[in-house]
C-alpha cells in the first residue's frame, strides 16, 4: 500500500521518530537525539519506499521490523538481540493501537476505512494520535522504569 508523501511528512515520519524513542526510551537511560533522528529518518525513507514494492500483506512489516532492528542496532548500539525484541514489540502495539483507534472511528461512524484510507487529510489527523499513543506509552514506562 502506497502512502501519500503528505501522509509520509506528517505522520509517516512522526510515526517512525515515536518507534524509534520507544526502542531507545526502553534500553537507554539517556537519548542521543541526534542518533534518534537519524535513524527515524532512515527507517521513516525505508518504510516509504517498502510500501512501494509489490510485496505479499505482512512482508513489509518483517523488512520493517527488521530494519528498524539493524538501524537501532549500528546506530544506538543496542544489543542485536534486544533490537529485535523491541523492534517486534513496538511494532505490535503500534499495530494493535492502530487496529484499536480504526475500529473506533469506524464504529463510532466517523468515518470509513474506505475514506481514511483514500483521504491524506484523514490519514493524517487519525494517524496522529496512534504516534501520541506511543510516545505517551513510552513516557510512562521510562517515568516508572527509571524515575521511581
Amino acid at each position: 500500500m502506497q502512502i501519500p508523501i503528505l501522509a509520509w511528512v506528517f505522520q509517516g515520519i512522526p510515526e517512525s521518530i515515536a518507534l524509534v524513542y520507544c526502542i531507545m526510551g526502553t534500553n537507554q537511560r539517556e537519548i542521543d537525539k541526534r542518533i534518534l533522528l537519524k535513524i527515524a529518518l532512515i527507517d521513516a525513507v525505508a518504510a516509504y519506499g517498502v510500501r512501494f514494492l509489490p510485496l505479499s500483506p505482512g512482508i513489509h512489516i518483517i523488512l520493517l521490523i527488521t530494519n528498524l532492528a539493524i538501524l537501532c542496532s549500528f546506530f544506538a548500539k543496542i544489543e542485536m538481540k534486544k533490537s529485535l525484541t523491541y523492534s517486534i514489540i513496538v511494532m505490535c502495539i503500534l499495530i494493535l493501537i492502530e487496529v484499536a483507534f480504526n475500529l473506533t472511528i469506524v464504529q463510532l461512524g466517523i468515518a470509513t476505512a474506505e475514506k481514511i484510507k483514500n483521504s491524506v487529510l484523514l490519514r493524517i489527523c487519525f494517524g496522529l494520535p496512534q504516534v501520541g499513543c506511543i510516545f505517551l506509552l513510552t513516557y510512562l514506562y521510562r517515568k516508572k522504569k527509571y524515575f521511581s
